[in-house]
């Protein structure tokens, strides 16, 4: 018996095991299967995981089975019905033609029979096309209606639109002929209106210019397609940009930037195009090409050369920079040797509340970029970007253009004009103000904030910014066919600079930000920008590397300066001494960036760190063979002294980081300077903190020289002299090095 139950136990282990019901027992749940030989009998072990997959697999192969079945019944059901449909009678054929053949033993009856049931099925058939092709007609004609509503309603929005932004009865400022708009538009149409002969034309470029108007055209006709048509187009160029001129001087306004084209074709140089700015005209959330100045360079360079003007464009943007230092060190990002035409500046998001210091800074340092390339008293044109609020730095720009300080400024106003278009459904909008927040980079890519634009709004201030420069060289094509000629050229020089209007909170800046005042005219007050020198860390720099003035001594050998700055330095390096690297903020932001490739973006925001265990770090700087003569003021007592800015990266630093102004001490000339104060001046600060610290040479500093020229200098020794900045993440930093 007890042979018979151990047989009985051994043969129900083998006994097959089926999943089409919920298993009773547990010794069912813990099965899996095994093959053996033909018989595929089925083994039951212990492992529930095998068993309970096994279960799952059954069932998901029956479930494709099914899925399969159905797909196939169902594809030949659509084919048959779609053949039906589709198939089409000729008209040579006649009825019951084509029915099934009838045997002759079919009486009469039978066969009338057949034939009517033909005849019949073919009538189903031909009204079942009668009635598709109805519905056919009934949806085209649908669809037109819809497409004409549609382009009513966007009349009708336009018209409105041109309403919200501005235009005196419905836009009556582009229809009145009393009224001249002068625009792109204008001018063409007023150059091809014109009969007269070209004998006073330079016969040389007669052809490139007829082939610069035939581009011209494209562009234009093209603008006008993404934006709306002409009308709407005319309106965004008069409201985007505005032209900051003396009263009824528009037209002389372009005059002299199509006299800089012309200056530029004449001494065989390059038109340079300089755009300063932060994370916006850096282009971040799209590639880097896609950014604005480089969408007005694809638009611009093709008509340029047809006139015989090479256009180059220099996107100096980098993230989270404030004006200044940026607006004292332009010939580092813009280039030393070379004449730069058009200045940028974007710094609006940084500089809230309408401040103007920033600005004013800036653009006094713009006035006198060209001076040691033979075109001092022609100044770069001022190109700037901002918000339609800022009135004051409107303000202040349109001052120094009423001083004839500058001739022809423009500020774009996008955002005015871009916004009564984005309020409406997508479809009814323009098609250049569609997909308006679609990025150009990759998803998920750094950069795709809201405060960054798309890649559609960077296309529309490329066009505004390309429209008005188009305008230019119309003219400039105008004289070359003898239809227009340029006043003197001495209306493009520039007068002395008026004191200015920004009022500092700290005197001894005056010098170094705004100039000193001149001795030349008591009665009309004159100020004249001293010779500032600028060495920095930041890309994309061109000139004037911070390296070139480190001191290389026995004091501070110890420079790392070679590692990869993409790499994490351990505590061991700085101990060493000061190393070249970037902050954990910005690496970690260039990390993400080297997922999609770089996205083209060469900015960059290293320095010099150093820690309390560091040691010192010295710079040399050198001062003007004549020095002597460059300060001399008015004031004897204050702006002959020399001034010297040191600044740090900008990043978002914890309040355990160095402090410029109270962890350093700052030796120059073998004298230990005493009054170091930080930066709360508008422009120089990121995130409400002031990135630079500022003092003035002492007196009885002891002058150096250095190389093999002797030059005339100060030694400049740097120390953390606060114990508790000992980490990576403390460490102070030296970016720039500004100084008179």
């Amino acid at each position: 018996m007890q042979g018979s139950m151990q047989h009985s136990l051994k043969r129900r282990r083998y006994e097959p095991l089926t999943f089409s019901k919920p298993p009773r027992s547990g010794i069912y749940s813990s099965a899996r299967r095994v093959i053996i030989g033909k018989r595929k009998a089925i083994r039951v072990v212990n492992n529930k995981k095998d068993g309970a997959f096994l279960c799952c697999l059954e069932r998901i192969k029956i479930l494709v089975s099914v899925i399969l079945l159905i797909s196939a019944i169902y594809s030949y059901w659509w084919h048959g019905l779609v053949g039906r449909v589709h198939e089409k009678p000729s008209s040579n054929v006649p009825i019951g033609v084509g029915a099934p053949l009838v045997p002759s033993s079919f009486s009469s009856e039978t066969q009338f029979t057949v034939a009517a049931r033909t005849t019949s099925q073919e009538d189903s058939d031909l009204t079942e096309e009668r009635v598709m092709s109805k519905q056919l007609n009934v949806s085209s004609a649908t669809r037109h209606d819809s497409l004409v509503k549609q382009q009513q309603q966007q009349q009708l929005l336009l018209q409105t639109l041109l309403e919200q932004l501005g235009t005196e009865k419905g836009d009556s400022l582009l229809e009145d002929d009393s009224v001249v708009i002068v625009d792109a538009y204008s001018l063409l149409r007023d150059m091809l209106s014109i009969n007269g002969t070209l004998q006073n034309g330079n016969s040389t470029r007669t052809n490139s210019t007829f082939d610069f108007v035939s581009s011209a055209k494209d562009a234009l006709n093209e603008f006008a397609d993404l934006y709306g048509g002409e009308r709407v187009a005319r309106v965004l160029l008069k409201k985007g940009i505005l032209r900051l001129v003396k009263p009824f001087d528009s037209l002389q306004a372009l005059q002299c930037t199509a006299q800089r084209m012309y200056r530029s074709r004449e001494h065989k140089r390059p038109f340079v195009m300089g755009f300063a700015g932060y994370s916006v005209t850096a282009g971040r959330g799209n590639y880097h090409n896609q950014s604005f100045p480089f969408v007005m360079e694809h638009i611009l360079r093709n008509p340029m050369k047809q006139l015989g003007i090479d256009l180059k464009v220099i996107n100096g943007g980098m993230g989270g920079v404030p004006s200044l230092p940026y607006g004292l060190c332009l010939k580092n990002f813009f280039g030393e040797q070379q004449h730069v035409d058009v200045v940028g500046w974007d710094f609006a998001m940084n500089e809230a509340n309408d401040r103007v210091g920033g600005l004013e800074c800036f653009i006094r340092h713009v006035h006198d970029y060209n001076h040691q390339h033979g075109e001092g008293t022609i100044p770069p044109m001022l190109l700037i970007k901002d918000t339609h609020m800022a009135i004051n730095r409107t303000s202040m720009v349109q001052s120094y253009v009423e001083k004839d300080v500058f001739r022809d400024p423009v500020i774009i106003h996008s955002d005015v004009v871009a916004r009564p278009f984005l309020d409406v459904k997508e479809k009814l909008r323009p098609v250049g103000f569609q997909k308006w927040r679609e990025f150009g980079s990759p998803p998920r890519a750094p950069g795709r904030s809201k405060h960054h634009p798309a890649k559609r709004e960077h296309e529309f201030i490329g066009w505004l910014i390309a429209m008005h420069f188009l305008a230019a060289l119309e003219i400039l094509a105008a004289v070359d066919l003898g239809l227009h000629q340029f006043q003197s050229f001495s209306d493009m020089t520039s007068s002395a600079l008026p004191p200015p209007i920004s009022a500092t909170v700290d005197a001894t800046m005056h010098s170094i930000m705004y100039g000193v005042a001149t001795e030349e005219n008591v009665n009309v007050p004159s100020w004249e920008m001293l010779p500032v020198q600028c060495k920095t860390t930041f890309d994309p720099m061109v000139a004037g590397p911070l390296k070139d003035i480190i001191v290389r001594s026995s004091l501070n050998n110890n420079i790392q300066e070679s590692l990869d700055i993409m790499l994490p330095k351990s505590l061991m390096f700085y101990n060493a001494g000061w190393v070249l690297d970037i902050g954990e903020s910005e690496r970690k932001a260039k990390q993400q960036l080297l997922r999609y490739g770089g996205l083209g973006f060469v900015d960059s925001k290293k320095a010099y760190r150093g820690v309390h265990a560091s040691g010192p770090i010295q710079f040399f700087l050198s001062l003007p063979n004549n020095d002597a003569d460059t300060l001399t003021t008015t004031n004897t007592t204050l702006e002959q002294q020399h001034s010297v800015i040191l600044c740090e990266p900008n990043e978002q630093n914890d309040s355990s980081s160095c402090d410029l102004s109270k962890d350093v001490s700052y030796t120059i000339g073998g004298v230990l300077v005493e009054d170091v104060k930080a930066i709360t001046e508008s422009g120089f600060t990121y995130l409400g903190k002031s990135i630079c610290v500022h003092f003035l040479v002492p007196r009885n500093a002891v002058k150096s020289q250095m190389g093999t020229s002797n030059t005339d200098g100060f030694l400049l020794e740097i120390s953390v002299t606060n114990p508790l900045v000992r980490k990576q993440s403390q460490a102070c930093g030296i970016s720039h090095a500004i100084w008179i």
